[in-house]
């Protein structure tokens, strides 16, 4: 056995020089500013490095920076990935409000941290189309005057961004704040060629996975807030319970360095570029079902991420393909996501769809559709009940979920606790797994990796 079996996994996997069509942003590249990264700088809080109460200090500086950048009034530095900004996001918006939220069901898992903390009630508004978020009729009949908070997430994994314009207006007039997890969103904001960003829209909190696309460190993420909906001395309160005590200097920096290549144009023009060169992607390969060129034919006002192509079809014919050239971001039954940056080839992309094209892998998808799970208890109420048991997952139908079953990726949850589990649920499990898609966190997979055994309330 390897003495460094995480180690030598890597290298081996490098070794095979494929493209990385998938998060970090930076793929195998240094960031384009790499003097930052010496482990010499992986430090602690002190002498000049410590923060000050009165926010001279030099982290509290860079945060300045960031939020200059993105015209808004603070930016938080998140060493959690856009779980931490999500979670505390939640948690300051409700804060003062109630309990009842209205949640788009394809929310990451972060957000069930907020629902469970600060026992919340979800509304869930499910998406009526495969890649896509709930439709913004949907989400402002939702609304009521005793919302505590509107919490979105946009884009889709596949980079799907509905117009919330007239969604963040109808909460306003209510006077319910909006949270948007824009986590695969950062490099929007004042670029030609991408979605609008949320916050440009009016959002009140935006969380930012920076690391998915920007040539930043993994888990370094960002928190933006704006307007007068939600106190910042709410969002400190949270971000300081929440956050680790001990802050990665390193990731930290590379956010330092980001603000800074946001600023030079050059950085811009070659995100702008890459969106042209994507879009006649799509249009040079019409034949294969593009996701986002799909889109980009509406009128509904919503936008597709160039930096991000969903081919549709036999999801497993698809990857087989497409592994010969590089990873991709996500692999389901009916598609495969690959996510791209100006640090990339799209050269390569071009030799792989050719090779898509010669094969006409465009058969008729499968599409795994999410399941609508009973609703039984509120999250924090099936959180509580201890202890749990375990159950075989084909004798689990009819049970309340004590665990989150939640798919790797995207990290969006099946089943939430306090949901009951249907035979929906079994089967969606069943053909995840014949996919080999992922790991399913919350499932204790037997043997093969096949079934396993789930924890429901006792």
């Amino acid at each position: 056995m390897s003495q460094m079996p995480l180690v030598d996994a890597i290298k081996a996997h490098l070794s095979e020089k494929k493209q990385q069509w998938h998060t970090p942003g930076h793929g195998p590249n240094l960031p384009l500013d790499g003097s930052w990264l010496n482990w010499a700088y992986d430090l602690t809080e002190v002498g000049a490095l410590s923060p000050t109460n009165d926010r001279t200090d030099p982290i509290s500086q860079s945060m300045r920076r960031m939020a200059e950048i993105f015209g808004v009034k603070r930016s938080w530095y998140s060493v959690q990935g856009a779980s931490l900004p999500v979670t505390a996001a939640i948690l300051a918006a409700t804060s003062r409000r109630g309990t009842s939220v209205v949640i788009e069901r394809t929310c990451h898992r972060s957000a069930l941290s907020a629902l469970i903390i600060g026992g919340l009630e979800p509304h869930w508004i499910y998406p009526a189309q495969p890649f896509h978020g709930a439709s913004p009729n949907q989400i402002i009949e939702a609304l009521t005057p005793n919302t505590a908070a509107l919490i979105l997430t946009r884009p889709t994994y596949d980079g799907v961004a509905s117009d919330i314009g007239s969604v963040v207006e109808a909460a306003h007039r209510l006077s319910v704040p909006v949270v948007v997890d824009e986590a695969h969103g950062t490099h929007w904001y004042g670029r030609q060629g991408y979605p609008t960003s949320a916050l440009e829209l009016g959002a009140d909190l935006v969380a930012h996975g920076a690391h998915k696309t920007e040539p930043v460190l993994t888990q370094a993420g960002l928190l933006h807030a704006q307007g007068d909906l939600i106190a910042m001395g709410d969002v400190d309160l949270w971000w300081d319970l929440l956050s680790t005590s001990s802050p990665s200097y390193l990731l930290m920096s590379s956010l330092d360095a980001y603000q800074a290549l946001r600023r030079d144009q050059g950085w811009t023009s070659r995100w702008e570029m890459m969106a042209l060169q994507t879009r006649e992607l799509w249009h040079r390969f019409s034949e294969i079902n593009i996701l986002q060129a799909q889109i980009e034919k509406r009128a509904d006002g919503t936008q597709a991420d160039p930096a991000k192509m969903t081919l549709i079809g036999n999801g497993s014919q698809i990857r087989e393909a497409v592994e010969r050239w590089g990873w991709a971001e996500k692999t389901e039954p009916g598609a495969v996501t690959l996510i791209f940056s100006p640090t990339g080839k799209l050269s390569v992309v071009h030799s792989m769809l050719s090779t898509l094209k010669y094969l006409a892998v465009t058969s008729a998808p499968k599409h795994l559709v999410m399941p609508k799970p009973i609703v039984q208890l509120t999250p924090r109420e099936a959180f509580m009940h201890n202890p749990p048991v375990s159950v075989d997952l084909k004798n689990a139908v009819g049970n309340i979920a004590h665990r989150a079953l939640v798919p790797y990726p995207p990290g969006i949850p099946l089943v939430q606790p306090g949901e009951e589990i249907t035979e929906d649920v079994v089967n969606w499990v069943e053909a995840w797994q014949t996919l080999h898609a992922g790991f399913i966190e919350g499932l204790d997979a037997a043997d093969g990796g096949r079934g396993g055994w789930v924890w429901v309330v006792k």
